[in-house]
Protein backbone atom coordinates (compact mmCIF):
# COMPACT_ATOMS: atom_id res chain seq x y z
CA UNK A 1 0.00 0.00 0.00
CA UNK A 2 2.96 2.34 0.76
CA UNK A 3 4.43 2.25 -2.46
CA UNK A 4 0.78 2.76 -4.84
CA UNK A 5 0.51 6.12 -2.49
CA UNK A 6 4.00 7.05 -3.49
CA UNK A 7 3.49 6.16 -7.26
CA UNK A 8 0.52 8.14 -6.68
CA UNK A 9 1.89 11.22 -5.40
CA UNK A 10 5.02 10.80 -7.76
CA UNK A 11 2.50 10.72 -10.83
CA UNK A 12 1.00 13.62 -9.47
CA UNK A 13 3.55 15.60 -8.57
CA UNK A 14 4.83 15.28 -12.93
CA UNK A 15 1.27 15.79 -13.78
CA UNK A 16 1.42 19.41 -12.17
CA UNK A 17 4.82 19.91 -13.49
CA UNK A 18 3.85 19.09 -16.68
CA UNK A 19 1.60 22.21 -16.93
CA UNK A 20 3.82 24.82 -14.70
CA UNK A 21 4.95 27.86 -16.36
CA UNK A 22 8.95 27.37 -17.55
CA UNK A 23 10.54 29.62 -15.11
CA UNK A 24 9.97 33.63 -15.35
CA UNK A 25 12.00 36.79 -16.65
CA UNK A 26 10.75 40.19 -15.44
CA UNK A 27 12.64 43.36 -17.16
CA UNK A 28 13.31 45.99 -15.15
CA UNK A 29 15.07 48.36 -17.68
CA UNK A 30 17.45 48.29 -20.19
CA UNK A 31 20.01 46.30 -17.92
CA UNK A 32 18.71 44.96 -15.31
CA UNK A 33 16.51 42.08 -15.00
CA UNK A 34 14.89 39.44 -12.91
CA UNK A 35 15.03 35.60 -13.14
CA UNK A 36 12.50 33.65 -11.12
CA UNK A 37 13.05 29.54 -10.82
CA UNK A 38 12.33 26.30 -8.95
CA UNK A 39 13.75 22.96 -8.73
CA UNK A 40 11.90 19.89 -7.42
CA UNK A 41 13.25 16.34 -7.29
CA UNK A 42 11.17 13.48 -5.98
CA UNK A 43 12.65 10.08 -4.67
CA UNK A 44 10.77 6.65 -3.95
CA UNK A 45 14.05 4.69 -2.41
CA UNK A 46 14.08 0.91 -1.13
CA UNK A 47 17.36 -0.13 0.28
CA UNK A 48 17.85 -4.12 1.35
CA UNK A 49 20.86 -5.10 3.51
CA UNK A 50 22.04 -7.20 6.88
CA UNK A 51 18.12 -9.10 6.20
CA UNK A 52 15.83 -5.64 6.45
CA UNK A 53 14.23 -3.70 3.75
CA UNK A 54 13.99 0.12 4.42
CA UNK A 55 11.25 2.01 1.71
CA UNK A 56 11.20 5.70 1.58
CA UNK A 57 9.59 8.56 -0.27
CA UNK A 58 11.29 11.16 0.14
CA UNK A 59 11.75 15.01 -1.59
CA UNK A 60 15.42 15.18 -2.52
CA UNK A 61 15.76 18.87 -3.60
CA UNK A 62 12.98 21.45 -3.35
CA UNK A 63 14.44 24.50 -4.30
CA UNK A 64 13.29 28.53 -5.22
CA UNK A 65 16.00 30.83 -6.73
CA UNK A 66 16.21 34.31 -7.76
CA UNK A 67 18.90 35.85 -10.33
CA UNK A 68 19.62 39.73 -10.90
CA UNK A 69 21.51 41.68 -13.70
CA UNK A 70 21.67 44.83 -12.02
CA UNK A 71 23.96 46.00 -15.11
CA UNK A 72 26.09 44.27 -17.42
CA UNK A 73 28.94 44.37 -15.15
CA UNK A 74 26.78 42.86 -11.95
CA UNK A 75 24.43 40.26 -11.19
CA UNK A 76 22.87 38.75 -8.05
CA UNK A 77 21.76 35.41 -7.39
CA UNK A 78 19.78 33.68 -4.64
CA UNK A 79 19.02 30.20 -3.85
CA UNK A 80 16.62 28.27 -1.06
CA UNK A 81 16.21 24.76 -0.05
CA UNK A 82 12.95 23.59 1.77
CA UNK A 83 13.64 19.88 1.35
CA UNK A 84 14.27 19.72 4.93
CA UNK A 85 12.48 20.74 8.12
CA UNK A 86 12.85 24.45 7.42
CA UNK A 87 13.85 26.83 4.96
CA UNK A 88 17.27 27.51 4.16
CA UNK A 89 19.77 29.46 2.03
CA UNK A 90 22.32 28.11 -0.04
CA UNK A 91 23.58 30.29 -2.40
CA UNK A 92 23.60 33.88 -1.79
CA UNK A 93 26.25 36.17 -3.92
CA UNK A 94 26.89 38.85 -5.71
CA UNK A 95 29.50 38.74 -9.04
CA UNK A 96 30.96 41.24 -10.54
CA UNK A 97 32.03 41.07 -13.86
CA UNK A 98 35.06 43.29 -15.14
CA UNK A 99 36.07 41.24 -18.45
CA UNK A 100 35.00 37.74 -19.07
CA UNK A 101 38.48 36.80 -18.35
CA UNK A 102 37.55 38.43 -14.49
CA UNK A 103 34.94 37.80 -12.66
CA UNK A 104 34.79 38.60 -8.56
CA UNK A 105 32.31 36.56 -6.68
CA UNK A 106 31.18 37.15 -3.46
CA UNK A 107 28.93 35.46 -1.18
CA UNK A 108 27.62 32.04 -0.17
CA UNK A 109 28.58 29.89 -2.84
CA UNK A 110 29.92 26.68 -4.52
CA UNK A 111 33.67 25.94 -3.87
CA UNK A 112 35.49 24.47 -6.75
CA UNK A 113 36.69 21.28 -5.11
CA UNK A 114 36.22 18.96 -7.78
CA UNK A 115 34.19 19.05 -10.89
CA UNK A 116 31.16 17.54 -9.41
CA UNK A 117 31.44 20.07 -6.54
CA UNK A 118 30.60 22.69 -9.72
CA UNK A 119 28.20 19.74 -11.44
CA UNK A 120 24.46 21.40 -11.07
CA UNK A 121 21.97 19.35 -9.91
CA UNK A 122 19.67 20.00 -12.45
CA UNK A 123 21.83 18.09 -15.15
CA UNK A 124 23.08 15.00 -13.31
CA UNK A 125 23.31 11.99 -15.08
CA UNK A 126 22.58 9.10 -12.84
CA UNK A 127 19.95 9.65 -10.06
CA UNK A 128 22.23 11.76 -7.87
CA UNK A 129 26.26 12.35 -7.64
CA UNK A 130 28.66 9.58 -7.03
CA UNK A 131 29.46 9.03 -3.00
CA UNK A 132 32.99 10.26 -3.14
CA UNK A 133 31.92 13.75 -4.32
CA UNK A 134 30.76 14.28 -0.90
CA UNK A 135 34.63 13.76 0.40
CA UNK A 136 35.05 17.86 0.37
CA UNK A 137 35.07 19.65 3.24
CA UNK A 138 31.55 21.80 2.71
CA UNK A 139 30.06 18.69 1.94
CA UNK A 140 30.74 16.57 5.10
CA UNK A 141 33.90 14.97 4.42
CA UNK A 142 32.27 11.62 4.15
CA UNK A 143 31.27 9.22 1.24
CA UNK A 144 27.07 8.93 0.47
CA UNK A 145 25.79 5.41 -0.67
CA UNK A 146 21.51 4.59 -1.90
CA UNK A 147 22.45 7.09 -5.04
CA UNK A 148 23.58 9.72 -2.20
CA UNK A 149 20.82 9.52 0.03
CA UNK A 150 22.46 7.92 2.90
CA UNK A 151 25.71 8.47 4.74
CA UNK A 152 28.37 5.54 4.91
CA UNK A 153 28.86 6.36 8.94
CA UNK A 154 32.45 4.75 8.62
CA UNK A 155 33.49 7.42 6.30
CA UNK A 156 32.66 10.64 8.65
CA UNK A 157 35.37 12.97 9.02
CA UNK A 158 32.88 15.50 11.12
CA UNK A 159 34.20 18.31 8.83
CA UNK A 160 31.66 20.88 7.30
CA UNK A 161 31.15 24.82 7.17
CA UNK A 162 28.57 26.43 9.02
CA UNK A 163 26.56 27.09 5.68
CA UNK A 164 26.50 23.03 4.72
CA UNK A 165 27.56 22.60 1.30
CA UNK A 166 28.22 26.10 0.18
CA UNK A 167 30.74 28.43 2.18
CA UNK A 168 30.77 32.14 2.41
CA UNK A 169 34.23 33.56 0.84
CA UNK A 170 35.31 34.87 -2.74
CA UNK A 171 35.84 33.29 -6.08
CA UNK A 172 37.59 34.87 -8.61
CA UNK A 173 36.27 33.10 -11.82
CA UNK A 174 37.71 33.68 -15.78
CA UNK A 175 37.91 31.96 -19.10
CA UNK A 176 39.28 32.35 -22.30
CA UNK A 177 40.54 30.58 -25.28
CA UNK A 178 44.02 28.89 -26.10
CA UNK A 179 42.56 28.83 -30.04
CA UNK A 180 39.28 28.00 -31.75
CA UNK A 181 38.63 24.75 -30.34
CA UNK A 182 40.92 25.11 -27.38
CA UNK A 183 39.23 26.30 -24.17
CA UNK A 184 40.03 27.01 -20.78
CA UNK A 185 38.44 28.51 -17.47
CA UNK A 186 39.70 28.88 -13.99
CA UNK A 187 38.87 29.09 -10.09
CA UNK A 188 40.73 30.43 -7.41
CA UNK A 189 39.31 31.30 -3.93
CA UNK A 190 39.32 31.77 -0.33
CA UNK A 191 36.52 30.53 1.98
CA UNK A 192 35.39 30.28 6.01
CA UNK A 193 36.44 26.70 5.66
CA UNK A 194 35.65 24.28 8.71
CA UNK A 195 33.40 25.61 11.40
CA UNK A 196 34.95 23.53 14.13
CA UNK A 197 38.34 24.82 13.38
CA UNK A 198 41.38 24.54 15.21
CA UNK A 199 42.20 28.17 14.38
CA UNK A 200 41.07 31.08 12.49
CA UNK A 201 42.71 30.50 9.11
CA UNK A 202 41.01 30.51 6.15
CA UNK A 203 39.86 27.68 3.81
CA UNK A 204 41.79 28.19 0.02
CA UNK A 205 40.90 26.32 -3.30
CA UNK A 206 41.41 26.59 -7.01
CA UNK A 207 40.53 24.85 -10.16
CA UNK A 208 42.08 24.73 -13.59
CA UNK A 209 39.95 23.01 -16.38
CA UNK A 210 40.29 23.00 -20.54
CA UNK A 211 37.90 22.05 -22.82
CA UNK A 212 38.68 20.93 -26.83
CA UNK A 213 36.16 21.47 -28.60
CA UNK A 214 32.71 23.29 -27.67
CA UNK A 215 33.93 25.35 -24.66
CA UNK A 216 32.51 24.15 -20.93
CA UNK A 217 32.04 28.18 -20.54
CA UNK A 218 30.00 28.77 -17.69
CA UNK A 219 31.31 28.88 -13.09
CA UNK A 220 28.85 25.48 -13.17
CA UNK A 221 29.06 21.89 -15.37
CA UNK A 222 26.68 19.40 -16.85
CA UNK A 223 26.89 15.76 -16.58
CA UNK A 224 25.66 15.53 -20.26
CA UNK A 225 24.46 17.85 -22.52
CA UNK A 226 22.02 15.47 -24.14
CA UNK A 227 24.11 16.18 -27.39
CA UNK A 228 24.22 20.25 -27.26
CA UNK A 229 28.11 19.78 -26.95
CA UNK A 230 30.99 17.83 -28.82
CA UNK A 231 33.93 17.81 -26.26
CA UNK A 232 36.73 16.64 -24.08
CA UNK A 233 37.88 18.31 -20.92
CA UNK A 234 40.31 17.80 -18.43
CA UNK A 235 40.49 19.29 -14.75
CA UNK A 236 42.12 19.76 -11.80
CA UNK A 237 41.47 21.21 -8.33
CA UNK A 238 43.21 21.55 -4.92
CA UNK A 239 41.67 22.71 -1.52
CA UNK A 240 43.19 22.82 2.12
CA UNK A 241 42.76 24.42 4.99
CA UNK A 242 45.59 24.72 8.04
CA UNK A 243 44.41 23.72 11.44
CA UNK A 244 40.58 22.45 10.14
CA UNK A 245 40.10 20.19 12.86
CA UNK A 246 41.18 18.95 16.29
CA UNK A 247 42.50 15.24 16.93
CA UNK A 248 40.86 14.56 20.05
CA UNK A 249 43.41 12.46 21.74
CA UNK A 250 46.44 14.46 21.51
CA UNK A 251 44.50 17.87 20.50
CA UNK A 252 46.66 18.70 18.06
CA UNK A 253 45.34 20.71 14.86
CA UNK A 254 44.93 19.09 12.35
CA UNK A 255 45.17 19.91 8.38
CA UNK A 256 42.56 19.56 5.63
CA UNK A 257 43.48 18.87 1.88
CA UNK A 258 41.59 17.23 -1.01
CA UNK A 259 43.42 17.15 -4.52
CA UNK A 260 40.43 16.04 -7.44
CA UNK A 261 42.00 15.01 -11.12
CA UNK A 262 39.01 14.65 -13.74
CA UNK A 263 37.62 14.03 -17.42
CA UNK A 264 34.92 14.60 -19.28
CA UNK A 265 33.34 13.56 -22.75
CA UNK A 266 30.46 14.07 -24.40
CA UNK A 267 30.69 13.16 -28.46
CA UNK A 268 28.20 11.91 -30.67
CA UNK A 269 28.54 8.00 -31.34
CA UNK A 270 26.39 5.89 -34.43
CA UNK A 271 22.81 6.76 -33.53
CA UNK A 272 23.30 7.99 -30.12
CA UNK A 273 25.32 10.81 -28.06
CA UNK A 274 28.11 9.22 -25.29
CA UNK A 275 28.83 10.35 -21.99
CA UNK A 276 31.26 9.91 -19.71
CA UNK A 277 32.72 11.50 -16.62
CA UNK A 278 35.90 9.41 -14.73
CA UNK A 279 37.93 11.25 -11.63
CA UNK A 280 40.15 10.37 -9.38
CA UNK A 281 40.22 12.01 -5.28
CA UNK A 282 42.62 12.07 -2.46
CA UNK A 283 42.00 13.66 0.74
CA UNK A 284 44.37 14.12 3.55
CA UNK A 285 43.95 14.66 7.22
CA UNK A 286 47.32 13.95 8.55
CA UNK A 287 46.73 10.57 9.77
CA UNK A 288 45.01 11.83 12.93
CA UNK A 289 42.73 9.56 14.98
CA UNK A 290 39.10 10.78 16.54
CA UNK A 291 38.43 14.15 15.05
CA UNK A 292 36.19 16.97 17.04
CA UNK A 293 36.42 20.07 19.32
CA UNK A 294 39.05 20.97 21.57
CA UNK A 295 36.48 20.13 24.69
CA UNK A 296 37.09 16.22 23.37
CA UNK A 297 33.55 16.04 21.56
CA UNK A 298 34.40 13.09 18.41
CA UNK A 299 32.40 13.90 15.06
CA UNK A 300 34.53 11.91 13.20
CA UNK A 301 37.58 9.67 12.80
CA UNK A 302 40.70 11.13 10.25
CA UNK A 303 42.05 7.16 9.40
CA UNK A 304 38.08 6.13 8.68
CA UNK A 305 37.34 9.19 5.89
CA UNK A 306 40.79 10.15 4.55
CA UNK A 307 42.18 8.20 1.68
CA UNK A 308 41.98 7.83 -2.20
CA UNK A 309 39.39 6.78 -4.49
CA UNK A 310 38.09 7.22 -8.03
CA UNK A 311 34.63 7.17 -10.01
CA UNK A 312 33.38 6.61 -13.63
CA UNK A 313 29.99 7.35 -14.80
CA UNK A 314 28.97 6.94 -18.78
CA UNK A 315 25.99 7.07 -19.95
CA UNK A 316 24.61 6.67 -24.35
CA UNK A 317 21.49 9.22 -25.46
CA UNK A 318 18.98 7.17 -27.81
CA UNK A 319 15.84 9.48 -28.98
CA UNK A 320 14.55 10.42 -25.47
CA UNK A 321 16.28 7.51 -23.14
CA UNK A 322 20.04 7.72 -21.69
CA UNK A 323 21.25 4.52 -20.60
CA UNK A 324 23.55 4.55 -17.47
CA UNK A 325 26.59 3.07 -15.38
CA UNK A 326 28.63 3.91 -12.71
CA UNK A 327 31.43 2.50 -10.70
CA UNK A 328 33.00 3.93 -7.49
CA UNK A 329 35.55 3.02 -4.99
CA UNK A 330 37.29 4.81 -1.97
CA UNK A 331 40.09 3.51 0.40
CA UNK A 332 40.81 4.82 3.59
CA UNK A 333 43.99 4.65 5.57
CA UNK A 334 42.60 2.74 8.30
CA UNK A 335 44.48 -0.38 8.97
CA UNK A 336 40.96 -2.90 9.24
CA UNK A 337 39.82 -1.07 6.05
CA UNK A 338 37.10 1.05 7.97
CA UNK A 339 35.75 3.33 5.51
CA UNK A 340 36.45 1.05 2.40
CA UNK A 341 33.94 0.68 -0.12
CA UNK A 342 33.04 0.01 -3.70
CA UNK A 343 29.64 1.01 -5.27
CA UNK A 344 27.93 0.19 -8.76
CA UNK A 345 25.11 1.51 -10.50
CA UNK A 346 22.67 0.86 -13.68
CA UNK A 347 20.02 2.98 -14.32
CA UNK A 348 17.89 4.90 -17.07
CA UNK A 349 16.38 8.71 -17.53
CA UNK A 350 13.74 9.16 -19.36
CA UNK A 351 13.54 13.01 -20.81
CA UNK A 352 9.88 14.18 -21.25
CA UNK A 353 11.56 17.88 -21.54
CA UNK A 354 14.87 17.97 -21.29
CA UNK A 355 16.25 18.53 -18.00
CA UNK A 356 13.47 20.42 -16.95
CA UNK A 357 11.19 16.97 -16.60
CA UNK A 358 12.72 13.93 -16.54
CA UNK A 359 12.15 10.27 -14.91
CA UNK A 360 15.27 7.97 -13.88
CA UNK A 361 15.19 4.39 -12.25
CA UNK A 362 18.53 2.82 -10.92
CA UNK A 363 19.88 0.36 -9.18
CA UNK A 364 23.07 0.46 -6.40
CA UNK A 365 24.64 -2.53 -4.29
CA UNK A 366 27.22 -1.25 -2.14
CA UNK A 367 29.81 -3.11 -0.73
CA UNK A 368 31.56 -2.61 2.25
CA UNK A 369 35.48 -4.09 3.15
CA UNK A 370 35.52 -3.78 6.98
CA UNK A 371 32.52 -6.39 7.53
CA UNK A 372 32.15 -8.35 4.01
CA UNK A 373 28.39 -6.84 3.71
CA UNK A 374 26.72 -4.72 1.15
CA UNK A 375 23.57 -2.68 0.72
CA UNK A 376 21.37 -2.73 -2.59
CA UNK A 377 19.26 0.25 -3.51
CA UNK A 378 16.37 0.81 -5.43
CA UNK A 379 15.46 4.03 -6.67
CA UNK A 380 13.08 6.14 -8.60
CA UNK A 381 12.68 9.86 -9.40
CA UNK A 382 11.03 12.61 -10.74
CA UNK A 383 12.84 15.30 -11.74
CA UNK A 384 11.40 19.26 -12.40
CA UNK A 385 13.55 22.52 -13.48
CA UNK A 386 12.58 25.27 -14.39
Amino acid sequence: MKHVTIAITTVALLSAAGTANAGAKIKINDDATINLGFRLQTLLISRSGDGNTEDEFKVRRARFRLGSTITDKASIFLQTDISGKSMNMIDAFITFKPSKSLNIIVGENMVPASRQNLTSSSSLMTIDRPGIAYKSLNWGGRALQSFANNTIGETKSGLGSKYAVRDGGATVFGKGNISDDTHYKYYVGLYNGADDAASDGFMYSGRFQVNFGDAESGYYNASTYLGKKQTYSVGVSYTAQADATTEVDTGNAVDYSLLSVDGFIEQPIANGIFSAEAAYSKMELDGAGDLGTTDGKVNGNGKKSEGDGFYAQAGFLVDDIQYWAGYEQWGSNDAANMGTFDSARLGFTYFLKGQNLNLKAGIEKTNFDWNDKSDTSFVLGAYVNF
